[in-house]
């Protein structure tokens, strides 16, 4: 395992060139090098894609990639555990937002794509740096570099690069567009790439159905004794189970029937029950809207072109310029905010149920109540193991947090709310999913040596975590449960913006025959499996649990999760799964689920989150 993880790691010692540096390519793959020759003298690649140093270094070159240099946290970019709290004022102008449109800051709904480009900006430029201070090139020849879901554009990326060989006082030699380049693979999605709208015509008939659910809803409702109603937006699984538990004739839930299913089965006990699935009205900016958000666009201008304090306040001035002021973002979010309220002053909810505060929408929706003065609940969509503050938990010095109270699950999550400054009260309601899963009834393990693989995951909260590491430490994990026994592997990637065909070709390249999936649930997964190995910050863990399935929780060196905060999970490194394997050294299952899912004798969390919604609707 210690040479393969030699041959995979960019932390390895031999990750890192030997002998003198003449000339350093900086590429964004291996398909920018087809000229060049691996075993020149003098030349060694500075890559931004793991498989393109992987390629490079079968072929006999010398290259190095960019996150061997980001063990530490670069301390140019201030304390981390504040970065993205801080990272998200740029729209204040004199303490006062600046993007204000009907109460609701269009500039926070941007905050994951702000946060992403300033962090890889920072990134990028520590790891050219210290490349430079290694290496002492005596020439740079640039073709291309790549960012995390491509933050940065190429003309950023070129500039910043510029930037850095000044600072030096290095030559840098532009080979952009040189070079007959080959399309490249990446292992994930752009940011602004994650979906692609449908054809008219499935448009136009998924409006009908909305319409249709609708109308229906209101039907129904006109059956109903009233009752204080409650705005949900959260994922599927959670919502199943708060219907499940609703306590009918006390609440009436009201959903956005857009991202609900339509099958018979799930809307006739919808139905039955008094949930209200409702269509958002169609609506358009007016001359007063349109001239707010032209005050906006043009303040956004002005700021986009002030002088910077550093280059990564340039970068994100960069996208704001590119993102919002060349396209039509700001208006879309803009109609949202007129649709959520219009829902919210026609359905009248009392309180409203949330899972991710950091997502656009459902921050939209949160301060689109706000100005109502209807009341937040967030009941978090997953786990939180770093320290890391975000402004709509704990503000950010100039606003306060966009929910009311955080329902956590468990006694992990009061610690994790206590840690990273939750400036909210913090109640411990139970997980919902947990308790629903947990009366499935579920086959015994086949023992047919079957594992489910679940690929290590950078989340936006570990800002320490390479991703480079992830294929490394998969690629471990399957030659782990295969030396184990385990001869019939799935991987399932994350869904969202993991682009499905680089980890195939990272298995394929391997020579391993394990079936890489993206799409569809993971519950069947877990059911088919004898044995999981996934991480230590995934949800996967408590399904794994509720299904009596064993879970074997990796941390992913370095990262920014604190193992005390994912307790009672003892979290192995990679380098352990052989012998955690063997020697069934799985996760305490009756352990996770009391102290991280709260699940505990007596009513189920479904009853408690709606007893805890409840005590505060009017």
């Amino acid at each position: 395992m210690s040479n393969l993880y030699q041959i995979l790691s960019v932390l390895s010692q031999a990750a890192f060139p030997q002998g003198s540096c003449d000339r350093l390519v900086l590429a964004s793959s291996v398909e920018e090098l087809t000229d060049l020759d691996p075993c020149q003298p003098g030349l060694v690649i500075f890559i931004t894609d793991w498989l393109g140093w992987v390629t490079w270094r079968q072929r006999g070159g010398q290259a190095v990639h960019h996150e061997s240099f980001l063990v530490d946290w670069p301390t140019e970019l201030g304390p981390q555990d504040s970065f993205q709290q801080r990272a998200v004022t740029w729209m204040y102008d004199g303490g006062t937002d600046a993007t204000l449109f009907e109460g609701v800051s269009l500039g926070k709904q941007f905050n994951w794509e702000v946060t992403g480009v300033r962090l890889a900006a920072g990134r990028i430029l520590s790891s050219l740096s210290q490349a430079f201070q290694l290496l002492r090139p005596r020439e740079i020849e640039y073709r291309g570099l790549r960012v995390e879901y491509a933050f940065l554009d190429d003309a950023a990326l070129f500039e910043l690069a510029s930037l850095a060989v000044e600072r030096h006082g290095l030559p840098m030699i532009d080979r952009r567009g040189e070079v007959n380049f080959f399309p490249r693979l990446d292992p994930e999605l752009p940011f602004n790439g994650e979906f692609s709208e449908p054809p008219l015509s499935r448009r136009l008939t998924l409006r009908m159905t909305e319409l249709v659910t609708d109308a229906v809803s209101r039907l129904f409702g006109l059956l109903r004794t009233q009752a204080p109603r409650v705005f949900i937006l959260h994922n599927l699984l959670v919502v199943r189970s708060l219907i499940e538990h609703l306590p009918v004739g006390q609440a009436i839930p009201v959903l956005i029937a857009k991202i609900h299913p339509k099958r018979p089965s799930f809307l006739f006990d919808a139905w039955r029950k008094g949930v209200r699935l409702m269509a958002l009205s169609d609506l358009s900016l007016n001359h007063e809207s349109r001239r707010r958000l032209k005050e906006i666009r043009g303040w956004i201008a002005q700021f986009s072109d002030s002088a910077s304090a550093c280059f990564e306040e340039r970068a994100v001035k960069g996208y704001l310029r590119r993102h919002l002021l060349s396209t039509s973002s700001l208006e879309a979010r803009a109609v949202e905010v007129l649709q959520f309220k219009r829902l919210f002053e026609r359905e009248r909810p009392s309180r409203i149920l949330v899972g991710d505060s950091e997502n656009h929408m459902v921050r939209l929706a949160c301060e689109v109540a706000q100005t109502l003065g209807i009341g937040v609940d967030e009941l978090p969509n997953g786990m939180f193991l770093t320290a890391q503050r975000m402004d709509s938990r704990s503000g950010d010095g100039f606003r306060k947090p966009v929910i009311d109270r955080f329902l956590a699950w468990g006694k992990s999550g009061l610690r994790w709310a206590a840690r990273s400054h939750v400036a909210v009260p913090a109640i411990e309601t139970g997980y919902p999913v947990a308790d629903s899963l947990r009366c499935i009834p579920t086959p015994p393990a086949s023992g047919k040596g079957r594992a489910l693989i679940l690929p290590l995951h950078v989340d936006k909260t570990d800002l320490t975590g390479l991703y480079s590491e992830v294929f490394a430490n998969l690629i471990l994990a399957v030659r782990a449960a295969r030396d184990c026994g385990y001869a019939d592997i799935r991987i399932k990637v994350h869904p969202g913006f993991i682009n499905l065909p680089y980890y195939q070709e990272v298995m394929r390249r391997c020579g391993d025959d394990a079936l890489v999936l993206k799409d569809g649930s993971l519950l069947p997964h877990i059911a088919w499996s004898d044995v999981i190995i996934g991480p230590v910050n995934s949800g996967a863990m408590i399904e794994a649990a509720a299904l009596g399935r064993p879970y074997v929780a990796v941390l992913n060196p370095p990262t920014a999760i604190d193992p005390e905060l994912s307790l009672p999970a003892k979290s192995i490194q990679p380098s352990d799964l052989r012998d955690a394997l063997s020697r069934g050294k799985f996760e305490d299952a009756p352990a996770i689920l009391a102290d991280i899912a709260g699940c505990k004798s007596g009513a189920p969390a479904g009853e408690r989150v709606w007893s805890a919604i409840l005590s505060m609707a009017a």
